[in-house]
């Protein structure tokens, strides 16, 4: 082989590796940009599911923003008509269901109030909200029940009435004793204990019983609620007296 032939090869192969070289510094600024473009794809997406988050979170706790609200009700009527204007003849914008809570931003105009509700579906809060006109005897506001409260504190007579009392005995000894039990006020009451006493012919108490009503629905006013105490005759029972106790329910 000649000195050419050599000294060409050399120049070759001194070309090639130049080339290599400029070949991995062209994958090297590939792969560092592909890196970046890898590392900014996945800063968008954590920020795109951050917002979404958030948005939904938003939208779950704090339906069309918190409103100026003036009190807090509570309906008492089995489906209050929620009106688009304070008077009966004006479109229905839905109903709300007893014992549901309404925001109160209005109760300027006599017998209505001007109230705002989330709007529930299959239980899930959906991010809007119901805005209308109730009639105010669908709707008892929280300072009402206060003051009603505050009322029946300071009085105990005509509270609650017990109706229909009943004694039956059966051939083996089973007595069954029946009534109800009758909330007079305004003021929802729960757990209410009725005291069953019993007396002998000297009139002289041989047994107390107890049984409750109304221990997960709230009894509201004129609704009577029955109760029923089923026992065993053992002793001279000559006659019995049912009376109540109660607690007020804060809603």
């Amino acid at each position: 082989m000649s000195d050419h032939s050599a000294s060409h090869t050399k120049e070759d192969l001194k070309k090639i590796d130049q080339e290599i070289e400029e070949d991995i510094k062209h994958l090297k600024r590939s792969s560092n940009f592909l890196a970046l473009l890898g590392l900014l794809v996945i800063l968008i997406l954590i920020a795109l599911f951050g917002f979404r988050f958030m948005q939904k979170l938003g939208k779950g706790s704090d339906p069309e923003g918190a409103p100026k609200f003036i009190d807090v009700g509570i309906v008492v009527a089995d489906s209050a008509v929620v009106y688009a204007q304070p008077k009966t003849t004006s479109n229905t914008l839905g109903h709300l269901e007893r014992d549901k809570a309404a925001f109160i931003i209005e109760n300027n105009i006599d017998n209505w109030y001007k109230i705002q509700a989330p709007i529930i579906v299959n239980g899930e809060n959906t991010g809007r909200a119901l805005v209308g006109w109730m009639q105010r005897k669908d709707l008892q506001s929280k300072s009402e029940i206060r003051t009603l409260q505050k009322q029946l504190s300071e009085r105990v007579e005509n509270t609650i009435d017990i109706l229909d009392v009943k004694w039956t005995i059966d051939e083996v000894g089973n007595y069954t004793i029946s009534g109800k039990v009758v909330n007079l006020t305004a003021v929802p009451l729960k757990n209410i204990k009725v005291l069953i006493t019993f007396y002998d012919k000297q009139n002289r108490v041989v047994d107390t019983r107890t049984t409750f009503v109304a221990t997960e629905n709230l009894m509201r006013k004129n609704k009577p609620v029955p109760f029923v105490f089923i026992g065993k005759n053992e002793k001279d029972f000559n006659f019995v007296n049912c009376r109540v106790d109660y607690r007020i329910e804060e809603e």
